[in-house]
């Protein structure tokens, strides 16, 4: 078996972090009753609509879509860096796979809940830009040393 890598103070600090973020991810999307979702997507709708943005921006639907999607960015960073060899695809394709599952047992098992596509789509569009992104940082920063000499 090859050597594991050695695993540092702040790869266990971001790791339990990351699972600290799983647990809130869980108790959000499984909680039994829509209720703190929707009072803080509806916060959030009605401070821009005071801030004077068009409806369009303000409305719910658009607002709930935007916050999927935010909700799922730094979830995605942390597994891109807490499994580097992992290519971000595949995390993009596994959380497409467990936010189907979300909205299946939302729909057979939460009967207060309202399971809606849009909200894999949102979920899987925020794993794609967050590990995207923290994809692209890691080589941006890599050492030179990884590179090669020619970058």
């Amino acid at each position: 078996m090859a050597d594991a890598p050695r695993r540092g103070r702040l790869w266990w600090l971001l790791l339990a972090a990351t699972a600290g973020y799983a647990a809130f991810l869980a108790f959000v999307l499984f909680e039994p009753s829509n209720d703190v979702p929707s009072r803080s997507i509806a916060a959030i709708s009605r401070r821009l609509a005071a801030e004077g943005l068009p409806r369009v921006v303000s409305d719910f639907a658009y607002v709930d879509f935007w916050c999927n999607i935010a909700i799922m960015l730094p979830f995605a960073g942390a597994l891109v860096l807490l499994w580097p060899r992992v290519p971000w695809e595949r995390w993009v394709v596994a959380e497409f796979a467990v936010a189907a599952g979300v909205e299946i047992t939302q729909a057979v098992a939460l009967p207060h809940r309202v399971p809606a596509f849009s909200d894999v789509v949102a979920n899987t569009t925020g794993v794609l830009l967050g590990a995207g992104a923290m994809t692209l940082v890691r080589l941006a920063v890599r050492p030179v040393t990884a590179r090669g000499e020619d970058g």
